[in-house]
């Protein structure tokens, strides 16, 4: 067993402008097993897997955070809805053929870059408005539903070819932290955490090719560490009670969810864990688990374990590329614009009021926290202009610059929130200071129509209450088109809220 066996179970990062390809080169040479790729140009992946593998004395797996398609990570490639706008298509089989073709278009485009492995789907629920990482990446609250849905997405990542990962077991939905920040708890009862939030991973387990185990403390399973450092988690539940003999990855070891353990690589792989993810320096790591095998901390056994299943994964790998190879699947709803306009027109939700703005209205249009001049909706207020909607920005009226305009008084406004999970930020939806700008701002008019292009959590809390308020769980140009039809009555709401599935 020597250093080049145990670096095999590190995949750090490679993220564009940031690691060159010289450094990444220096790893390959160290042994690891694969990276995990954040950003670039399709040019610059397609040149840095290639560059890579081929320098490689062994087969290198590149993995990378497609969710949203790969465009929403590199550019020159498709960005697809989120996870919470196929949730939201109220007709269950049609929700099912929308996840399958995002897992498929999602694969397609990875293996075209070169890469081989998303880490999706994220089977967390929906079900705590607090979370500030979860929120649009779930599929919604409900376990049935988020199974099914998961299960369509992860047979189209296998018909395009690509590895998948089931995340981020037990489940990170009723937590209040972001792991990237700080370490999150979930002390619900346990017959819930394995009725509600381990159930999707359960019932998806026949598709899964990996599981990844979260940064997150679930008390009831075990009080003293993390998912992704426990023994009783990773090998009691995963591997004991579920059967699950396939490759165990960690969620990224570089985030402060761990900060107290030091150098957590060598328990996640004592834990169970085959694959470890991401550490703050995998030359440090390497130099550990040299020594924990010296020591007697983590066992040969162990290792090969570990090396064994990564090995059986890249050779299914080869098998679902060669598979999609031959079968030459096609997607019949791309071009990606058609795409995702057909998913908006059925996930676009009325969540209350539906009174519609008539032709040659006129409205304030505010987004908390921004002017008109850097507004995120540039989409939605096109399109709003195009049904005949006369808009003029919030702060000319707040202002007193502007109170009436030749048709008369301005009696509308339409609020628009942007929100969504960022990592390391902590927060997800509108603060106290944008939720203070709207109740100062909604008594002014004589009907306020509120929008998220997030979820629809960040319709909660405000006060007054908006006449009408519409989701569309993402801010892609379709779904702000959609968002704008549905306010003018040009187009019918066609989804539902996913949130309030049980």
């Amino acid at each position: 067993m020597n250093s080049k066996d145990l670096a095999r179970l590190i995949y750090p990062e490679f993220r564009f402008g940031k690691t060159s390809i010289e450094q990444g080169l220096e790893l390959v040479r160290a042994g690891v097993g694969g990276f995990c790729f954040y950003g670039g140009t399709a040019e610059e992946v397609r040149h840095a897997a290639k560059t890579l593998k081929d320098a490689a004395d062994h087969p290198l797996l590149i993995a990378a955070d497609y969710e949203e398609g790969v465009g929403r990570r590199v550019q020159g490639m498709t960005e697809l809805p989120s996870n919470m706008a196929v949730g939201a298509v109220a007709g269950i089989e049609e929700a099912e053929n929308f996840a399958y073709n995002k897992g498929l278009v999602t694969a397609q485009e990875t293996v075209s870059l070169g890469a081989d492995w998303v880490f999706a789907p994220v089977l967390d629920l929906a079900v705590n408005a607090d979370n500030p990482i979860v929120s649009l990446r779930s599929f919604g609250s409900d376990p049935e539903r988020v199974s099914r849905l998961a299960e369509a997405y992860c047979k189209g990542l296998t018909d395009g070819g690509a590895l998948n990962s089931l995340k981020h077991f037990p489940g990170h939905g009723r937590t209040n932290t972001d792991s990237h920040l700080a370490l999150p708890e979930l002390d619900a009862d346990e017959e819930l955490i394995r009725e509600t939030d381990m159930y999707p991973f359960i019932n998806v387990l026949p598709y899964a090719d990996s599981i990844m185990a979260g940064h997150l403390l679930a008390k009831p399973l075990d009080a003293d560490y993390p998912a992704s450092l426990s023994k009783k988690v990773i090998t009691g539940i995963i591997r004991r009670e579920m059967g699950f003999d396939k490759t165990v990855i960690t969620d990224a070891l570089n985030m402060h969810a761990l900060n107290r353990w030091g150098e957590p690589g060598i328990m996640a792989l004592d834990a169970g864990a085959d694959i470890l993810l991401y550490p703050a320096d995998p030359f440090t790591l390497i130099n550990a688990l040299e020594k924990g095998l010296k020591d007697g901390v983590i066992t040969e056994e162990r290792i090969s374990g570990a090396l064994q299943r990564q090995k059986q994964l890249i050779e299914h790998s080869g098998k679902i590329k060669q598979a999609a190879k031959n079968t030459r699947r096609s997607n019949c709803l791309i071009p990606a614009g058609e795409f995702n306009a057909r998913i908006a027109a059925q996930s676009v939700a009325v969540t209350s009021g539906l009174d519609h703005l008539s032709r040659g209205s006129c409205a304030a249009y505010v987004e908390p926290g921004r002017t008109w001049e850097n507004r995120e909706g540039r989409a939605f207020t096109s399109a709003l202009e195009n049904c005949g909607i006369r808009l003029v920005p919030y702060e000319k009226v707040k202002s007193g610059e502007l109170r009436e305009i030749d048709s008369g008084a301005i009696e509308y406004l339409v609020a628009a929130a942007f929100t969504g999970p960022q990592a390391f930020s902590g927060k997800i939806n509108l603060s106290t200071e944008q939720k203070a700008e709207l109740a100062e701002a909604f008594p002014e008019f004589k009907r306020v129509y509120m929008v998220s292009f997030g979820s629809p959590f960040a319709l909660q809390g405000i006060e007054p209450a908006p006449q009408v308020s519409v989701c569309a769980y993402g801010k892609l140009p379709q779904f702000q088109q959609q968002a704008a039809a549905i306010i003018t009555g040009k187009a019918r709401p066609g989804g539902i809220d996913p949130t309030f599935l049980k």
